[in-house]
Formats: C-alpha cells, sequence, structure tokens
C-alpha cells in the first residue's frame, strides 16, 4: 500500500503527468496547493508534505559539554541506523542537520552547527571534529542557544534536543549580563507558533533538567522522553521523525515491529496521545 492510499486516494486517480510528478484528485490538490501557499488549510502537515514530497527536515541539538562525549559517540553510531529506518518507514525524504550547543564559558564555540543534509556521513564528520568540552560549574547549559539557532533554519519539521542539564532561567541569563537573550520557554514559543515540536530528551535523572526539558516541550506541542543509550537514541528519533511525516499511525506501526527499550516505548506511547489540549 502507497502513502496516498492512507489517506484515503485510490490508487486509480493517482496519474503520472509529463514531467513524472503525481497528480491527485482535484480535490485534494486543491487543499494541498492552499495549504502550501496560505498554510492556512484544515490538512495536516505530515500530509501535505508527503503530498508535495517536500523533505522532512529535523534538527538534533545536543549538548557537547564535557560530561556528554557518550551523546557524542552514541548520535555517531546511530545516525547511519536513523536514516535506514527512515528510508524503509517514511514515505518522503529526509534530512537532519546537528547543533552542537555548550555553555557560555566556551565563547565563540558557545555553538556549532552542521547544515540538515540528507548526507549522515557529512553529520558524521561533523561530529568527530565535535569535542565534549567547557559546561562550567553553574546549573544549566546554553539550550536556548541551540533553539534560537533552529530557529534560523527554514521548513522544520521537528527538532530534537538532549542534554543533562536544564535551560538557563530568566534570572540566570540577567545574572550572566545575557538579558536580551530569550529564554529556551520564551523560544519553545515561537516554534509553537510555527507548529513545530521540540522533543526533548533527558540524559540522567536531574529532576530541574527533566522539568525544564518536560516545559520547553509541553509548549512546543513536543514530547519529553529519557535517553539510556544508542538503540533508545536510534528508536525516539526514528519514532519522532515519523510522527511528523506519517502521523501516529506510523508511531504505532513502528513499536509493533521492534523491541523498545521502556524508555523508549513510553516516549512513542506519548507521540501516539499526541499535543495537549
Amino acid at each position: 500500500m502507497s502513502r496516498f492510499d492512507k489517506f484515503g486516494q485510490p490508487k486509480s486517480q493517482l496519474v503520472p503527468t509529463s514531467k513524472g510528478e503525481i497528480a491527485t484528485s482535484p480535490e485534494i490538490s486543491k487543499r494541498v496547493k492552499q495549504y502550501l501557499e496560505t498554510e492556512q488549510a484544515e490538512i495536516p502537515i505530515s500530509v501535505a508534505r508527503v503530498l508535495s514530497n517536500q523533505p522532512g527536515k529535523f534538527l538534533f541539538c545536543l549538548d557537547a559539554t564535557g560530561s556528554m562525549a557518550s551523546l557524542i559517540e552514541n548520535a555517531k553510531s546511530s545516525l547511519r541506523k536513523i536514516a535506514e529506518r527512515m528510508k524503509q518507514d517514511a514515505g518522503c525524504p529526509i534530512e537532519i542537520g546537528i547543533v552542537a550547543y555548550r555553555d557560555y564559558d566556551m565563547g565563540d564555540a558557545v555553538e556549532e552547527q552542521s547544515p540538515p543534509t540528507a548526507d549522515m556521513e557529512t553529520l558524521i564528520a561533523f561530529l568527530n571534529r565535535t569535542r565534549a568540552s567547557g559546561g562550567g560549574a553553574d546549573s544549566g547549559e546554553a539550550v536556548e542557544v541551540a533553539l534560537q539557532r533552529a530557529l534560523t533554519i527554514d521548513s522544520l519539521s521537528a527538532v530534537l534536543l538532549a542534554g543533562d542539564e536544564p535551560a538557563h532561567s530568566r534570572e540566570h541569563l540577567n545574572k550572566l549580563i545575557r538579558g536580551t537573550q530569550p529564554t529556551a520557554v520564551e523560544l519553545a514559543h515561537r516554534f509553537a507558533e510555527r507548529k513545530i515540536p521540540i522533543h526533548t530528551f533527558v540524559v540522567g535523572q536531574r529532576q530541574d533538567t527533566i522539568a525544564s526539558f518536560e516545559e520547553i516541550a509541553s509548549v512546543s506541542g513536543g514530547k519529553r522522553g529519557f535517553l539510556d543509550g544508542s538503540a533508545a537514541m536510534i528508536d525516539m528519533a526514528v519514532m519522532a521523525m515519523l510522527a511528523a511525516v506519517k502521523g501516529p499511525a506510523a508511531v504505532q506501526n513502528y513499536m509493533r515491529q521492534h523491541q523498545l527499550s521502556s524508555n523508549a516505548s513510553d516516549f512513542g506511547k506519548l507521540l501516539i496521545e499526541g499535543p495537549k489540549a
């Protein structure tokens, strides 16, 4: 069954055009065109993205402070498998970008970026050059800098944020003489306005990190999970991406086909529930 059948479109009504593109029925074509031109049509973003063959574009924001060397290594070992599974399960092209974020003690190296690409080898080469360093003695990392960078990237489907320390509060940013820097929660509201969920993944069990990441995810329309190794990183990343490009049913199907850790299973169930009303 093709991805179009899932949306109730008979194969007989899918007609190749002279340019090799796919023409849908007049009704669906009209709704997709309206969505793409005005972003006001009542059609799910995932449906419009598939029908228009627009790539699913995702950004991984990874904590690259001194304690997070294992997170960087897990990401390097997971990217190829994530791409392979998305190729099997997704009905549209996929691009991934990475922002490695640290803290303000690192100066200009507070964040580094590799733009979204379909080439996982480019991302792995970027991570090979990324060193886990800095972090300082304060409680918090520059999560807000990573999210601000994410807002500069067009047409994101979702952001996946992982780390072991909370974002800085408004009070803390003011003390750091960074009063003009929006907080992570303030930025999460902007993502919500653009209908771009931020899915957050906590490394460890710090309660302040859990609370911070829960708020960021909830405000943006995303979900919060716990990261417990590379296998969970693969499963949770794929499920978050499938939710964005194909919807909850694709997540359910993935969960049936793969043996998941308890943390990954809990995260998948949250994705199936969808955004809070």
